[in-house]
């Protein structure tokens, strides 16, 4: 049987949730997340030494959802009252051990930025090189270009999943004309509990 591969744009909680479905029995998938920062949790992570855009946060802030709303349905927070409001600490370290629980370092590719997407669902990214970034050889992966500072790749896959902010700003899909299905904002999400949307092509 065809595992089908999945791109997954992003290592926040959207893409982590994404990785953890898509791997799991009811669809046997197998994603692969490109985060171009050098660690996952996304807008969570409060990294001292960060810019805007590698860090969405600052060191004392909290939560304006409470516990319960926070959290994934099949791990809830172990430590905290379910009305309680956290800090992004809390919630860094709880995504961390989502993935652990879940065993999706696996799937994660870490300093790999997505530049853009065709369609035919190839995807081109820059992995950054350096002493503490190893590049990890994929078997479905096409070398572009390479030097001492980054390394540029192409891979095609069968989906892609963007679970970024800045879609439009970020990855050049000017080649794809795509279907949209639902304005996330606008919708109550328990409605597509049990469905699985794909974004595919005209």
């Amino acid at each position: 049987m065809k595992h089908h591969r999945i791109c997954i744009v992003g290592g926040g909680a959207s893409g982590l949730a994404c990785a953890r479905v898509l791997a799991s029995d009811d669809y046997n998938c197998e994603p692969t997340i490109f985060e171009q920062n050098p660690f996952i949790c996304g807008q969570w992570h409060y990294d001292p030494d960060g810019t805007s855009e590698t860090t969405a946060v600052y060191k004392a802030l909290k939560t304006n959802l409470p516990c319960s709303v926070m959290q994934f349905s099949d791990f809830p927070f172990s430590n905290n009252e379910p009305e309680s409001y956290i800090g992004c600490k809390e919630v860094d370290e709880y995504l961390l051990a989502y993935v652990e629980k879940h065993q999706l370092f696996k799937y994660i590719v870490l300093n790999a930025k997505v530049n853009s997407i065709d369609e035919t669902f190839t995807v081109t990214y820059t992995v950054r090189i350096d002493k503490e970034n190893e590049i990890v050889k994929r078997p479905h992966q096409n070398l572009l270009e390479k030097n001492e500072y980054f390394a540029i790749y192409s891979e095609q896959f069968d989906a892609i999943c963007v679970a970024i902010k800045s879609f439009d700003n970020d990855i050049n899909c000017k080649k794809i004309k795509l279907k949209i299905i639902c304005q996330v904002n606008k919708i109550i999400i328990k409605k597509f509990k049990d469905f699985l949307l794909i974004l595919q092509p005209d």
